[in-house]
């Protein structure tokens, strides 16, 4: 995941602190060895882009395709549905 894609879902507000991300984690292991396991954590700042793995059990990729952003981060244009306003039919 890229730090554009990130930030979109930020500012979209599909990403905040109460966001369950799957990542890898450094937790204390027997004897007090650091190990690395993949685990649920909230959402912080301080979160490398990379690490994710899902937000909130969905790929972040899917997830930003549910809410029209490209993989890159950007906004997709849709073009809108149904009949124009009588001001643009007319002219």
């Amino acid at each position: 995941m890229n730090k554009n894609l990130l930030t979109a879902l930020i500012n979209r507000g599909v990403v905040n602190s109460k966001t369950l991300i799957y990542k890898p984690t450094v937790v204390k292991g027997f004897a007090n060895d650091p190990v690395v396991v993949k685990k649920d954590v909230l959402f912080r700042d301080d979160i490398d882009p990379d690490d994710i793995i899902t937000i909130d059990g969905m790929e972040p990729i899917k997830l930003a395709k549910a809410y029209g952003i490209n993989p890159d981060g950007t906004t997709r244009v849709q073009k809108k549905r149904g009949r124009k306003p009588k001001v643009q039919q007319n002219g």
